[in-house]
């Protein structure tokens, strides 16, 4: 889901290409205008925009799967529906005639991950007149599907996402939070508990003031092992891509349909570690 510094170019992708204009001249007028200070607007990254479920609202989750699943409604759209699917009648209208000014996108930037070498680009023509585009090592008898390439660049862009936005802020806390300090702090507050009932006992506090002292130190406990439960992640924190994304996902579907119940039951903690 873009933030809000995104969602006026999203509204403004979708309004361009209803209005007529093709991938390549979003692109283009995207990179005179240095957009997000971005000169390297494609037109695949526009029609990726425009097929993009999550921006009328829905989320599709396992996409590229042979069984993907379909959630409706799931957020606040950013384009109406009636928009969105006037885009894709749009779009299989134009693809008949369209043609891409930039034959290989990623021609000279790829090596090949056997010898090394800069792969080299193709293009075949289908019978339906869609074009398909590869880049291929004919030392290592290689080739790769230029989706594949764009997939797997997604792929990191979200896997880059969760770890900042995840991670990044567990092992911050591992850093402030030392294990240590706060297992002596919560030794302290349950001896300070011990000696609030005490006092207690002794007719030091009256019940009321019992009752008080006794909450504070109480929430006091619960959110320093609160801490303590981050810290013990941390150190058994052994994620694998998959588990990541896989994690990203689930969070993010459980999250948008079940706000409040999220935030009581899914956890870090439900992760296995291996």
């Amino acid at each position: 889901m873009p933030d809000l510094a995104t969602k006026d170019i999203i509204v403004r992708v979708f309004n361009l290409y209803y209005e007529g204009n093709s991938y390549q001249t979003i692109a283009n007028l995207f990179n005179k205008e240095e957009i997000l200070g971005k000169t390297n607007w494609y037109d695949s990254a526009i029609m990726r925009i425009l097929e993009n479920e999550i921006y009328k609202g829905d989320f599709v989750h396992g996409k590229r799967t042979k069984e993907p699943v379909y959630y409706s409604d799931v957020v606040e759209p950013i384009v109406s529906k009636e928009l969105w699917e006037s885009c894709q009648v749009q779009q299989k209208k134009n693809s008949r005639s369209y043609k891409r000014t930039l034959t290989y996108i990623f021609l000279q930037k790829l090596c090949c991950p056997k010898c090394n070498r800069i792969l080299g680009g193709k293009a075949t023509t289908k019978k339906n007149g869609n074009s398909y585009y590869y880049y291929y090592c004919n030392d290592c008898k290689l080739t790769i599907k230029e989706t594949e390439i764009e997939h797997f660049i997604d792929d990191i862009n979200e896997y880059d996402s969760v770890v900042n936005q995840t991670l990044l802020p567990m092992i911050k806390t591992k850093i402030e939070n030392p294990k240590e300090e706060i297992q002596k702090e919560i030794s302290n507050q349950n001896q300070k508990l011990e000696r609030i009932k005490k006092a207690y006992v002794n007719g030091t506090f009256t019940l009321v003031e019992y009752d008080e002292e006794r909450k504070i130190v109480e929430t006091t406990i619960t959110e320093l092992e609160n801490r303590l439960n981050e810290c013990e992640v941390c150190e058994v924190l052994q994620f694998t891509p998959d588990d990541i994304l896989i994690k990203r996902d689930i969070d993010y579907i459980n999250k948008l349909l079940y706000p409040k119940e999220y935030q009581n039951t899914f956890t870090l903690k439900e992760i296995r570690y291996e």
